[in-house]
């Protein structure tokens, strides 16, 4: 299955030409197959098959509105990382108990906004963002449902500044 394909010498999307769709709305222009994206997800579902499992898609990759209600319809859950994302992941319709909310340097109001709207659970990294997470959420007399990022300390190859399961100590002394 392609859906970006040439046909006679003329890139088209979905049997559309490019051509047209430049002329219609201008470019420059981005263009999604929603066969393409709908395929995707199926795919991943069926791979994963009757396991237990909620797939999520990275909102960070592309924030599209459109795309992310075409996941959203597939029930994929969303993995946001910030609050402009996690409004993002809700208006295109990702309930809020299939969104996590990842990455460090979380504010204190993302993480308010985040729980007052009812998300799954937050990815955390360190001992400090669980007990601030904890904080924040007995002030709203809320319990926040955490994920923990574990090092398991495997060096995966790369440079030491892109490294991200090795200690602050261990990229020291590898630079």
């Amino acid at each position: 299955m392609n859906d970006f394909t040439y046909l006679d010498g003329v890139l088209h999307a979905e049997a559309v030409p490019f051509l047209a769709l430049a002329d219609r709305f201008g470019t420059p222009l981005y263009v999604y197959s929603t066969r393409s994206v709908i395929s995707r997800c199926r795919q991943i579902e069926h791979a994963l098959g009757d396991l237990p499992h909620l797939a999520y898609y990275a909102v960070k990759a592309n924030a599209n509105r459109a795309l992310l209600r075409l996941i959203a319809g597939e029930r994929f859950g969303a993995d946001v990382g910030s609050r402009g994302e996690l409004y993002l992941a809700l208006e295109a319709g990702f309930p809020p108990s299939t969104i996590t909310f990842s990455g460090v340097g979380k504010r204190d109001d993302e993480i308010a906004y985040a729980l007052a709207r009812g998300i799954r659970a937050f990815n955390v990294e360190s001992r400090e963002e669980i007990d601030e997470l904890n904080a924040i959420a007995g002030r709203m007399n809320m319990r926040a449902h955490m994920l923990v990022r574990a090092n398991l300390d495997i060096d995966a190859g790369g440079h030491a500044y892109v490294s991200t399961s090795k200690t602050a100590e261990q990229i020291r002394h590898s630079v």
